[in-house]
């Protein structure tokens, strides 16, 4: 495998870096062990007997890394087959897998949320994680990181999965950009990120950026319980996740007994639908798409619940 464990890499041929990667057999101990570089065909195009290449001199394409281990004299030579030789003149074992390089350069590509939006609304400072997921339109497969920036583009935090948590910031904006890279991806927070040094190798950043909005009030907020009411359970809905409709049942607690709106929200703060609510237990149907809402119940003066919804088909 290359280190840290991974069966690809990805390495940029255009500049003038060296671009090492480094290999481990995935278990055993061995005396001797060369690397087997082949092209997608399996015809051997180089080999090493330490465990780091330089694809730096490589011009764009793939190319395979095997490993075999051997006693004896190491016998394969460039231009050979790889299933058709004896690797040495004693004993041998050939990797069972290899590890795929991709000699390629990050291309032009634009930023999305997983649904496919340019804008996000989360709720912070409510305790629970407000993680938002990202995704491009870059089919090429080279890694991605997601950087997350203050509106004068100064980078705040970044996460090289698909996801970015925004608990624990403050109510703000800031915007997302999305950034293909080959080699080690590093990021310094406080820097202009179109300015920014974003790696080791060879980066592209996303033509546009997803803007997240961080909210600490409005319907996307879980309102808490006052504490005299010690959070008791105060209405009830299900199924949840949801369908079609929904049973929305009231207490006869306090104030929740007086409860007689219920308003639906999107996840911009966009109002879907309202329902009046008259008896203790009611059926509410719907017509929404897939995804997570926010529901309002409120009373007579003004109080406000709120819960969370899911709709599945």
């Amino acid at each position: 495998r290359a280190v840290p464990g991974f069966s690809k890499a990805y390495t940029c041929p255009i500049n003038d870096d060296l671009d090492f990667v480094k290999f481990r057999p995935i278990d055993g101990i061995y005396l001797q062990y060369a690397y087997i570089v082949t092209d997608t065909l399996e015809k051997i195009i180089n080999f090493s007997f330490i465990d780091s290449i330089d694809f730096g001199l490589a011009s764009i394409g793939i190319c395979r890394v095997y490993g075999v281990a051997y006693e004896g004299e190491f016998a394969a030579r460039v231009g050979n087959q790889l299933r058709n030789i004896a690797f040495s003149d004693e004993c041998w074992d050939l990797s069972n897998n290899f590890v795929q390089i991709i000699r390629t350069v990050p291309v032009p590509h634009n930023v999305f949320t997983s649904n496919g939006e340019s804008s996000a609304t989360v709720c912070v400072g409510d305790g629970g994680a407000d993680e938002l997921s990202f995704t491009t339109d870059d089919a090429t497969g080279i890694p991605k990181a997601f950087v997350a920036t203050d509106e004068q583009d100064q980078i705040l935090a970044y996460s090289i999965t698909s996801t970015l948590n925004f608990e624990g910031a403050l109510p703000g904006k800031c915007r997302v950009y999305s950034v293909s890279y080959t080699g080690k991806f590093s990021a310094t927070p406080g820097e202009v990120i179109h300015s920014s040094d974003l790696g080791d190798d060879c980066f592209e950043v996303s033509n546009n950026f997803v803007i997240v909005e961080r909210v600490n009030s409005g319907p996307l907020c879980v309102v808490s319980l006052s504490p005299t009411e010690n959070n008791k359970s105060y209405f009830d809905i299900a199924p949840n996740p949801i369908s079609d409709k929904f049973t929305i049942t009231k207490t006869d607690l306090g104030e929740a007994s007086g409860i007689s709106q219920l308003d639906i929200f999107d996840l911009q703060s966009k109002r879907l639908a309202s329902y009046f609510l008259e008896a203790k237990q009611e059926t509410i149907s719907v017509n929404l798409p897939n995804g997570l809402f926010i529901i309002n119940l409120s009373n007579n003066e003004g109080k406000i619940w709120v819960a969370k919804i899911i709709k599945l088909e």
